[in-house]
């Protein structure tokens, strides 16, 4: 039903990546898998697949972004994509009152936000999840020392999915050797690439009158 809602044809690459992510997703041990793609070659749909698949299994997933302008832009489409599906969908940043935060945080404890987008400042300590189930990073190498070892305990105990528009992601990359203790071909099947972009597959009304 949601992957029917996509208005557009999905890219072969975007169809093997969300196959290979929801597999993962199965596995006992926390996933964490790389997502390459430049802007327009569909990330944000493969990781909203991801999304919708963790909260029918009875999780909360966050979706951590480098930027302010960045939260409220994947708020705003996490929220209209997820609007047919009683999917809670709520932000965390400064462009929030202190008393709206506070409220977001307060049901975000009960379990009644589904999917939470903000900076880092929902790695503060006063953030509590119900059952957090995954993590969506957008541009993980953009984020501070101090953060990057706070997702590195996170990523011991949840689903973990990091977007990048950076083919050689070095942080992965030395992480994995890290943690993974495995060979080149290991890796290798930690990532997925999207070659295509969207805009050659779209299918809506409004493209097909201009021609």
């Amino acid at each position: 039903m949601f992957d029917e809602a996509f208005p557009y044809v999905e890219t072969e690459d975007q169809l093997r990546s969300i196959e290979e992510i929801k597999k993962d997703m199965q596995n006992s041990r926390p996933m964490d898998r790389l997502l390459v793609g430049d802007v327009g070659f569909g990330k944000t749909e493969v990781a909203m697949r991801a999304a919708f698949k963790a909260v029918n299994d009875h999780k909360q997933v966050v979706v951590l972004v480098p930027t302010t302008v960045l939260a409220q832009q994947h708020y705003s489409n996490f929220k209209e994509r997820f609007q047919q599906f009683a999917v809670n969908v709520d932000v965390l940043s400064r462009f929030r009152s202190k008393k709206e935060q506070a409220e977001t945080i307060e049901k975000l404890k009960k379990g009644q936000v589904d999917i939470l987008i903000g900076t880092h400042r929902v790695l503060s300590k006063d953030v509590v999840f119900s059952d957090l189930g995954l993590m969506i990073i957008d541009e993980e190498q953009r984020f501070g020392v101090k953060h990057k070892e706070a997702l590195k305990e996170l990523k011991k105990k949840i689903d973990v999915l990091t977007l990048t528009a950076t083919r050689f992601h070095v942080p992965y990359i030395c992480q994995c050797w890290e943690y993974e203790t495995c060979l080149l071909l290991r890796l290798l099947q930690l990532i997925d690439i999207l070659f295509k972009p969207m805009f050659l597959n779209k299918m809506i009304v409004s493209f097909e009158m201009l021609y």
